[in-house]
């Protein structure tokens, strides 16, 4: 074939036959999306549209149910909301009234318990402190002590050997006197009159009469007297105490001391220290 023109003709080119090709598959065209494409919600997995088979699939077909569903609390179960739980903790909340019930019930228990109260007995407030009790004591061992240095001489002579002594012849006079009132008003099972009380003076004034001034017998009759009656009310507050109380003894009489007025015991514990005199 020639050009016109004078243009090069260009070579004759070989036919060539044309096989045709096999189509590829379809999964191998067009790649699958990672994520499923669905239509009317149906996943298109095979090249003609129909579904794939899942592998959690059972022998008879059925799809299991998702396992998320399974998970999901029903709406019965639903828990209580956030304002309920906050009422519940919230430790500031107002207290529901009580019913008219718990009213009654907790005013019969007060009733129960004011009545287990008004069994107490009415004196019962009334019992003696124990610092009545060292208080009387330690009055009465002072006024023995103050009886012995005002109504007796440093300088006299009598019947009665221990006396005749001047370095001991007081705290020995203080010794018989405390000795007597302790055992024969202060412990005395049954209540000391007046009367009692005076005969008990009196014989102490008469023991005493001639180691003593002679001008002033009564006033000291009268003072022993006095000192009886603190022991009268000393028995008194030990009587109505609901604690034991006593005394200790005079017998640790030896050359370096001697005990004037004894120890006060309380449930046989010292309450209050004697009182000793020291040669």
């Amino acid at each position: 074939m020639c050009s016109s023109g004078g243009d090069r003709a260009s070579p004759p080119r070989e036919a060539v036959r044309l096989h045709p090709l096999e189509s590829a598959p379809e999964e191998h065209r067009r790649p699958q999306s990672s994520k499923p494409q669905s239509q009317h919600g149906e996943r298109t997995g095979s090249r003609h549209g129909e579904r794939a088979p899942s592998r959690a699939t059972s022998k008879h077909g059925e799809r299991p149910p998702s396992s998320r569903r399974a998970e999901r609390p029903s709406s019965r179960a639903r828990p209580s909301t956030s304002a309920s739980i906050s009422r519940k903790r919230d430790p500031t909340s107002r207290p529901r009234p009580s019913s008219s019930r718990e009213h009654t019930s907790k005013h019969r228990d007060e009733s129960a318990r004011r009545a287990r109260f008004d069994a107490i007995p009415e004196d019962a407030g009334q019992y003696p402190e124990d610092q009545d009790i060292i208080r009387s004591a330690a009055e009465l061992a002072t006024m023995i002590e103050q009886h012995a240095d005002n109504f007796f001489p440093d300088e006299c002579r009598g019947d009665d050997p221990e006396l005749n002594d001047r370095r001991t012849r007081k705290a020995l006079i203080r010794q018989r006197i405390a000795k007597a009132i302790i055992a024969e008003v202060v412990m005395s099972n049954k209540n000391m009159s007046n009367e009692a009380l005076r005969g008990v003076a009196a014989r102490l004034a008469a023991e005493f009469h001639e180691y003593s001034y002679g001008d002033n017998q009564d006033q000291r009759e009268n003072h022993l007297c006095e000192l009886a009656n603190i022991g009268g009310e000393l028995r008194e507050f030990m009587a109505f105490h609901p604690s034991s109380w006593n005394f200790g003894t005079f017998d640790d009489i030896n050359d370096r001391y001697i005990v004037v007025f004894p120890t006060l015991l309380r449930d046989e514990e010292q309450a209050a220290a004697r009182r000793i005199f020291r040669i």
